[in-house]
Formats: structure tokens, C-alpha cells, sequence
């Protein structure tokens, strides 16, 4: 910031410099003028603080005057009276160069400082009490009261010359000139001081006749301000009336509306101007101004009765023809009792337009405002728009309403306190294809947001409704009444014409739900070669979950929790492949293919779970029903199967959502990885394994020992075992 000063500064009192001057009724006081200006501009108007500073130099050293004012700015002008607060001490003779130095609101003081010129210097008059004259001077000395009073209504130090055939001579308090006369009269014989005042007093008396010929005085001898209203002849005149031109003479006369001014006729002007005021300076050509703060009434008002076309004729026309010109310009910089802005510019009409704005090549209206307020308001308190936007030339592709903004703020905002919307959008050619509402963004933030910010109710933050009873086949986007696209041929591996999320933590909130009223899809997905649907989930949920909520008996078509079709591999249209009916029954066309190499059902067990392991061989136990325990006697014909590593099948007689954390697979068919140990020696290939004495394990089967224990048998050894006591093998378990 810049702050700079343009400044004018006068002496504000006048000395005389006659002998005996009384010092202490001249005012040690400056008059100084100046506008400020910040970074080229003016500051702004109101109430600032300048520091006024004295020096006797240029650059450096102390002040020898300080002296802070209030003073009122507007366009930066301000006035100040120097020394009215501080008065400026005696101690300054103004004999020598000052410097003035001045700072506003606290700040730095305003370099270069301005030199005082000769008007302050005047102050060292205070000091004279003679001076040195010319030749042809005379110096007088005071009178018994000290000074010489007046001269002509002059105070101070007066000097009488002498000139030819004029001569000076005094005489007690009065001074006597005498010179000689021109032919006609005699001469002046003297000049008289007895009562403080100066007069001239001719040889017959105080009286001097000055006789002017008719007409010998013209009007440019006449001064300004020469001729006081008081001289002005007032014979006949009456309070109110005014001095109007008749046709031949000036004269007073009564006024038509009773107190104010109107023009001296009212007549039928033809295309002239009936009134018309010049100003070829750099003022005003007119001012209209009205004090009284009590006062309602308009200080210009124009009436034109008549009639019209859209342009005019107007009550009121400005017109600028100057480059960067303005026609009419309002200014208004005071409030209204509530605190409300006055108007700069205020446009009424009872059925018209209030405000009416026409330019050929640019903007019809254009509105400006510097603080937190709107550069354009409007206020309906009818039931039409505040605002309408209107392009009416068919062929344009412009746009009705354009907002920018360079800030951070929203470009466009709509509210609406009442019951209707903040905004309605509609394309009532039923013909068109354009959008009703179309957003764009460049940046990192989306294009539309909806935001419901009520915590109670279920009204959509968005919702998108669509009245056409087309069905859409054939259309890459349906009859839809929410469209998500992406457009981009190579969008990011998470890209979603879609995506809804639910933030909710306390609940069971959905991201996306679609609902369909009649017997079509709620949902559907579709993909050219991905995935038509995928569900995941993080962790604590189900990646997917299909609720069948009726009761009736499923069908192959109907009633079921899911449905899975594919074309037949001959062609065709899809048909069903795979169903999971009502009761959760499973049908497959193909077959199943389990990563699992066994088919196991779970069990309880004796004793505590943690006494088992997989790869136990497990026997019934006859202490409980349906209860296994390790196998622990040798070719035991209550052998079961095998504690089940990695099930294929595992089926159970409890329910599918049954807490089954404390059972155990049993594995009655398969492949398993089965515990064995060398009791009755090294296990081959092709071995038949029965149960051991070591519990849990078993061995290989003696075949004429096994002929007396019908159903021992475990199953076949898929590995040798012969190295250690113990060990674990593959085993194909087929209890018989």
C-alpha cells in the first residue's frame, strides 16, 4: 500500500505592519488543504487521524512542531486548521526554511516532506513593530493608544508616500495631506483621524460630489459583487414574489404555485428546448439540493405527459456522449431508519417496467457491488418472478442467465423459505431433445450434488421420475429416471455409471436399492464381457444376499431365492441352469465341482473339541447318540470315517444358520488325509487300513484277521508309510 498527497497550504490571517500592531489577537494558525490517495485511489470516506510535523530540514532530524487532528474525508479531500489543537509556539520566528511532514492513521510519515511557502513565513510579522521605508515614505509614530486603528477597514502597519504636488504632514493624531487642485474646485485639504477611522474631508466639509455623465458607466465597469441586494430598488414589492421579465422590463411579481420558483412563462415551445442551461467549465450545470432533513419531497422532479413507445419519450434523459460516460448516474450514501440501504438509482412503475435496459452491443443492465451484498436484487411481493431472463430471437444459441464467479463461493444459488422449490427447470418443446438442467465440471468435484440436510423423514436427496411409457428395447439407456454414463472409452478400473454409499454405521443401510412394482427386475446389471453384477464386502457382511419373501411353492420359473440362465451350448435363448428354490434346495444342470476330495456330515463329540484334530479316525461312541469319539481298539467295527480336512460336501441335519462351531466333520467318503501309525507293520499302496490300539490312528489290516470283523474295514492307502511310528497319509476312505 501506497499512500500519497496532494496539498495546499495558507497563511490564515493577515498582518499589518504598522508600528504598535496588538500580537496577541493574531491567530498562530495554518490553513491546510490535501487529498489522499491510496495505491492511486482515494481512501476511503470518513473519519481518519493525520499527524501534522514540523522541521527545519528536509530528510532526518526531530520535529520541532507534533500536532494530531480528526478530520472528514470524502474523495480524499480533506481541510484541517493548523495549530488549532497545538498552537504553534512563539519560539517559531518563520525567519528560516520549514518542512512539513505529515502521517494518516498511524502510518509511516508521507515522504518527500512539502517546504513551506511564503504564505506561513508571514508569521515573523508578528515580531515587526517598524519597518524601513523609501526614500519618499514617512514613518509615524503610534498614536496615544499605541497603533493605528484602521485604514478603510485595513489593520496593521500603514505607509503614507508623498508624490507630486502631494505633501504629508502631521499634527498630533492627524495626518495633514495636502496637494493641489484641478480646475473647478479647490483641493483636499486634509486628512482627519479622530475617532479611529480615516476620512477624506474636501475644503467645504466631509462630503466630495462625483458627477457622471448619463451612460458613462457601462457594464464592465461595474465589479463583481459590486451592487449589494440592499441597493436593489424593493418599492412595491410584497413578500413571496419573485423578479420576472415581463417582455420589456424586470419587475416583481407574484409566483403561480405559491412560495417556490417556476420558470417566467409557461408557453408552447416547438422543437426547442424551452429550457436550457450551459456549462462550458468544469462544474456543474446544474445543482438541485434540498437541506431540510425533515423534508420529503424530491429535489428534482419531471413530469412528461406524453405518450410513448418502449424507448421514450422520457420525464428524464441524460445522455453521455463522452468515451466511458454515463448516461444517468445515482448516488445515495445514507440509510433508511431500519438499517436498509437507500437507493442509488430507484425505478417505479405501476404496470410497466420499473427499470428498463437496452444496449445494442453489450450488457442492458450491469450491476456492481464491492461489499457483501448482491450486485443485482430483486424483490417480488406479488406472485410473479423476482427475476426473468428472456431470450426472444429463435435463432440464438445464447444463453438466458450466465453466473460466473472467480471466488470460492456457489456460481448460482437458489433458496426458498416458503413451501415451493428453490428451483424448476422445463423444456416445453415436446419436440426437443435438449436437457432441461445440464452441470459441468473441469475440476476434481462432481457435477451435481443432492443434499438433504432434514434428519427425520425419507424424501430422496435426489429423485428422478419419468412419465413415458415407452419400454425402452432396443435403447442403450431405457426408459430410465436415473441415468449414470460414463463416456470415457477407457475409464479407471473403479469407474461407475452408478454408485450409491451408505455412510450410516448404525444400521443396516443400503448403498443402492431398485425396486420394481410389477413383475420386471429391481436390478439389473449387464456387461459386454465383465461381470453383469459383482458384490464384496470388507469383512463382518455378505458379499451377496437374495431374500425370497413369499410363501408360495417354487417353480422353475417362479418363487425361488435365485434363478441362473445361460443359452444352451447349441444356442438358443437362455434357459435355466442352476435354481436355489424357496427351502433353499440347490438344482444344477451340470453337475457341482467342489474343490473339496470328500463328502463329510457334521457330528458332536466326546469330551472337549480341542481333543481332536483332522486326520482323526473316529468311531461311534456308545455312550451318546449321534456322538463320535476316537477309535481306539484294533479292527473295530464301529469305525465311522475320518476327522475331514477339507470337506467338498459337508451336509448336517441342523439348520444352515445353527451355531455348528462345536461339531465335527466327519468324512464317510473321499480322499483324506488320514493318521496312521506301523502297529501292524509299513503300509503300501493298496493297503486296507482298519483301526489301530493307538487312539485316533490307524494300521494296515491283516486279511484273514479282517474276515472275522465284517465293517472294520476304513478304507485303502493312497501313499506308503514306513518310516517312524506315526504319521499321516492319503487315504480313500469308504467305510464298508
Amino acid at each position: 500500500m501506497k499512500r500519497t498527497l496532494s496539498t495546499s497550504c495558507l497563511l490564515l490571517f493577515a498582518v499589518f505592519l504598522l508600528s504598535g500592531v496588538a500580537i496577541a489577537q493574531i491567530p498562530r494558525t495554518m490553513s491546510y488543504q490535501g487529498i489522499a490517495n491510496d495505491d492511486g485511489s482515494p481512501i476511503a470516506d470518513g473519519t481518519h487521524t493525520v499527524r501534522f510535523l514540523i522541521y527545519t530540514s528536509a530528510t532526518g532530524g526531530t520535529p520541532i512542531f507534533v500536532e494530531a487532528q480528526s478530520v472528514t474525508t470524502r474523495g480524499g479531500l480533506f481541510s484541517a486548521i493548523i495549530g488549532s489543537n497545538t498552537p504553534i509556539p512563539s519560539a517559531m520566528q518563520f525567519d528560516g526554511q520549514y518542512w512539513l511532514g505529515i502521517s494518516i492513521d498511524g502510518g509511516p510519515e508521507m515522504t518527500p516532506r512539502a517546504a513551506l511557502t511564503s504564505s506561513p513565513y508571514a508569521l515573523n510579522a508578528l515580531n515587526a513593530q517598524h519597518a524601513n521605508f523609501a526614500d519618499s515614505a514617512r514613518q509615524f509614530s503610534s498614536t496615544a493608544t499605541g497603533f493605528v486603528r484602521s485604514l478603510n477597514g485595513r489593520t496593521g502597519h500603514v505607509y503614507l508616500v508623498e508624490g507630486s504636488g502631494i505633501s504629508i504632514t502631521e499634527v498630533g493624531d492627524s495626518i495633514m495631506i495636502t496637494g493641489s487642485g484641478s480646475s473647478g474646485g479647490g483641493s483636499i485639504q486634509q486628512v482627519i483621524n479622530t475617532d479611529g477611522a480615516l476620512q477624506i474631508t474636501g475644503p467645504t466639509g466631509p462630503v466630495v460630489r462625483v458627477n457622471v455623465v448619463p451612460g458613462g458607466i457601462t457594464g464592465n465597469m461595474i465589479a463583481d459583487y459590486s451592487i449589494p441586494l440592499s441597493k436593489l430598488d424593493t418599492a412595491g414589492a410584497t413578500s413571496g414574489q419573485a423578479i420576472i421579465f415581463d417582455g420589456s422590463s424586470l419587475q416583481f411579481s407574484d409566483v403561480s404555485n405559491g412560495g417556490g420558483l417556476t420558470l417566467p412563462y409557461v408557453a408552447t415551445v416547438s422543437t426547442t428546448d424551452a429550457f436550457s442551461i450551459l456549462n462550458r467549465g468544469n462544474g456543474s450545470a446544474g445543482v438541485f439540493r434540498i437541506d431540510d432533513t425533515a423534508n420529503a419531497n424530491h429535489a428534482l422532479r419531471a413530469e412528461n405527459n406524453a405518450k410513448g413507445s418502449w424507448n421514450g419519450p422520457a420525464a428524464i434523459y441524460g445522455k453521455s456522449t463522452a468515451n466511458g460516460g454515463i448516461g444517468v448516474f445515482g448516488e445515495a450514501t445514507g440509510y433508511l431508519n431500519q438499517g436498509i440501504p437507500v437507493r442509488g438509482v430507484y425505478g417505479r412503475s405501476d404496470s410497466g417496467i420499473g427499470v428498463y435496459g437496452f444496449s445494442e452491443t453489450n450488457s442492458a443492465i450491469f450491476g456492481q457491488a464491492n461489499g457483501g451484498s448482491a450486485s443485482i436484487y430483486g424483490v417480488n411481493i406479488g406472485s410473479g418472478p423476482a427475476g426473468q431472463f428472456i431470450i426472444q430471437n429463435g435463432q440464438s444459441q445464447g444463453i438466458a442467465l450466465v453466473a460466473g464467479t472467480n471466488g470460492s463461493g456457489s456460481t448460482l444459488e437458489a433458496t426458498n423459505d416458503g413451501t415451493g422449490r428453490a428451483g424448476n427447470f422445463v423444456v416445453n418443446n415436446s419436440q426437443g431433445s435438449a436437457d432441461a438442467v445440464r452441470a459441468e465440471t473441469n475440476g476434481d468435484g462432481s457435477a451435481i450434488v443432492g443434499r438433504r440436510t432434514k434428519t427425520t423423514g425419507t424424501a430422496p436427496a435426489i429423485l428422478g421420475e419419468n412419465l413415458s411409457t415407452s419400454n425402452g428395447a432396443g435403447s442403450t439407456t431405457g426408459t430410465t429416471g436415473l441415468l449414470g454414463v460414463i463416456t470415457s472409452t477407457s475409464p479407471g478400473g473403479w469407474s461407475a455409471g452408478v454408485r450409491g454409499i451408505n455412510n450410516g454405521t448404525g444400521g443396516n443401510g443400503i448403498g443402492v436399492v431398485g425396486y420394481q412394482a410389477g413383475s420386471g427386475w429391481g436390478v439389473l446389471g449387464q456387461s459386454v464381457s465383465g461381470a453383469g453384477v459383482r458384490a464384496t464386502t470388507g469383512g463382518g457382511g455378505n458379499a451377496l444376499m437374495a431374500v425370497y419373501t413369499g410363501t408360495a411353492a417354487s417353480t422353475t420359473t417362479a418363487d425361488n431365492i435365485a434363478i441362473f440362465q445361460a443359452p444352451p451350448r447349441a444356442g438358443g435363448a437362455p434357459v435355466n441352469q442352476a435354481r436355489i428354490d424357496a427351502i433353499g434346495r440347490g438344482y444344477f444342470n451340470g453337475g457341482t465341482l467342489n474343490a473339496g476330495a470328500d463328502v463329510a456330515e457334521l457330528f458332536d463329540v466326546e469330551g472337549l473339541l480341542t481333543g481332536y484334530e483332522p486326520g482323526d479316525v473316529l468311531a461311534i461312541s456308545t455312550d451318546s447318540d449321534r456322538t463320535l469319539t476316537l477309535a481306539s481298539e484294533p479292527y473295530s467295527t464301529l469305525i465311522l470315517g475320518v476327522y475331514a480336512t477339507k470337506p467338498g460336501v459337508l451336509l448336517t441335519e441342523e439348520h444352515i444358520d445353527a451355531d455348528l462351531s462345536e461339531m465335527v466333520p466327519l468324512g464317510v467318503i473321499g480322499v483324506i488325509p488320514t493318521k496312521v501309525c506301523d502297529e501292524n507293520g509299513a503300509i503300501s499302496r493298496g493297503d486296507i487300513l482298519v483301526s489301530s490300539s493307538r487312539p485316533g490312528y490307524a494300521m494296515k489290516a491283516d486279511p484273514e484277521v479282517l474276515k472275522e470283523h465284517p465293517g472294520a474295514t476304513l478304507g485303502k492307502a493312497l501313499e506308503n508309510f514306513n518310516e517312524g511310528e506315526t504319521g499321516v497319509i492319503k487315504v480313500l476312505v469308504n467305510v464298508r
